[in-house]
């Protein structure tokens, strides 16, 4: 979590979750938080298509596991919405 708040707090970004959160851990002005139960996968891959275009500035989409990442970033990608993984295997370069 607070590798998460870290990488929040360096990209001053507005965030959104799928996964549930502890309250009052990411309370900051800069950060605007939600957090969504959907039936399932294809289920949330179809809310994220359709609510991040909506939404103005960075988004984070938090997920349990590498592969994830790397899937939620190339559906995001083929929705003609920009994304990439951001992971413990990925490389960065500040």
């Amino acid at each position: 979590m607070r590798n998460q708040i870290d990488a929040a707090e360096r990209l001053r970004i507005k965030t959104v979750t799928i996964n549930s959160i502890q309250p009052g851990l990411l309370v900051r002005e800069s950060l605007s938080l939600q957090t969504m139960r959907l039936k399932d996968q294809s289920a949330r891959l179809a809310w994220l298509a359709q609510r991040i275009p909506e939404l103005h500035g960075t988004v984070i989409v938090y997920v349990l596991t590498i592969r994830d990442a790397e899937q939620v970033a190339t559906w995001l990608s083929q929705q003609e919405i920009t994304a990439r993984a951001y992971h413990g295997s990925v490389r960065l370069y500040w």
